[in-house]
């Protein structure tokens, strides 16, 4: 009985191996980009990590280097993974958060360029920052509305804001 028990665990563990080896996990060869990540992000992070960190290393690398918006865009899509994976969110706080106080024009023009779940989700994360201070964002934001120029983008991070502490007095005894 035992015997029978150990060999089903074994063709188990082998089986459930192969399920994410190489070829049976997404986003392999040409479909090794951030779209195919964004698309199959649970699924790629746990069967190939490796393959996974390639892809969103060399996004915020091209980030780092282009600075153009539709690269921003691009990487800025994952915002809606944001709140799944503590380490991720550690990863992508550190691409955004300093490109907002580097280049607030080019983060929130890029923000304004994409649909709005993405925009939601890009507001919401930076709702609760990783890597600064809440209140320096708020300044950022502060000031990007003074000068008019991303207005909507401005009002929906404050909205968030609201919404938030609204529902943090709702569960208060």
């Amino acid at each position: 009985m035992w015997m029978r028990i150990v060999v089903l665990m074994a063709i188990s563990a082998v089986w459930s191996s192969n399920a994410f080896a190489g070829e049976s996990c997404p986003c392999a060869n040409k479909e090794a980009n951030i779209e195919c990540l964004i698309a199959n992000f649970n699924l790629l992070y746990r069967c190939d990590y490796a393959r996974f960190g390639d892809i969103i290393w060399k996004q915020a690398d091209i980030i780092k280097e282009k600075r153009e918006e539709p690269e921003i865009c691009t990487f800025l899509k994952l915002s809606i993974r944001t709140g799944t994976n503590a380490e991720f969110d550690e990863f992508f706080g550190s691409i955004v958060e300093p490109l907002l106080f580097e280049e607030p024009d080019l983060l929130l023009s890029s923000v304004m360029k994409m649909q709005l779940r993405y925009q939601n989700a890009t507001m919401r994360f930076l709702q609760s920052p990783i890597t600064a201070p809440k209140s320096e964002i708020d300044q950022v934001f502060i000031k990007m509305f003074k000068d008019g120029k991303y207005s909507s983008i401005v009002k929906l991070y404050f909205s968030m804001a609201d919404n938030k502490s609204g529902d943090e007095a709702k569960n208060k005894p």
